[in-house]
């Protein structure tokens, strides 16, 4: 693969990896060093790729690399402390400076996608959260339109779901 395809993949598509790889629960070293390895692995493997393709190419390595971490390795979102409680957050692609509002709002998030089954938390999380089309998250995810569809369905119930009882008043 040209370099100069490759330093624009990475600056296209970085984020979103390193990104979709947080949200699922890696840690961000975790995240950083699976990111690394896609982008080695791209650079290898995806030279033949069209353009249009790239990043559901990214995305599919990513989520094969995130799935071979042990699964009780990747619980990190479920045991840091809330985002209020840390220092800035340094991710290596930027530093956040967060209202308390939304502050609240990424704990809340972290939390919800923590609990959610991993099929439906990685529909969720590229469909609603990364802004990827159905048939893309079937592309990513080899899935057929309707089973992308239904766990797309089955995502969004869980989510209301684990919102409903996390937001309820504790007895």
């Amino acid at each position: 693969m040209p370099h100069a395809r490759l330093e624009r993949m990475f600056a296209e598509h970085h984020s979103l990896v390193w990104r979709t790889l947080r949200r699922l629960g890696l840690s961000p070293a975790e995240a950083a060093d699976t990111t690394r390895r896609v982008f080695q692995e791209a650079a290898k493997r995806l030279g033949g790729a069209l353009r249009g393709q790239e990043r559901t190419k990214l995305l599919s390595l990513a989520l094969r690399y995130a799935f071979s971490v042990d699964r009780f390795a990747v619980s990190e979102v479920r045991t840091r402390p809330p985002l209020a409680k840390r220092e800035k957050v340094r991710t290596g692609v930027f530093v956040r400076n967060a209202t308390p509002a939304q502050t609240a709002c990424v704990d809340l998030m972290d939390r919800v996608l923590s609990h959610m089954p991993r099929p439906a938390a990685t529909v969720f999380i590229l469909f609603e959260l990364e802004g990827l089309s159905l048939g893309e998250v079937g592309d990513v995810l080899s899935l057929e339109h309707e089973a992308a569809r239904q766990t797309l369905l089955h995502a969004r119930a869980e989510f209301k779901s684990i919102v409903a009882a996390l937001s309820a008043p504790r007895r």
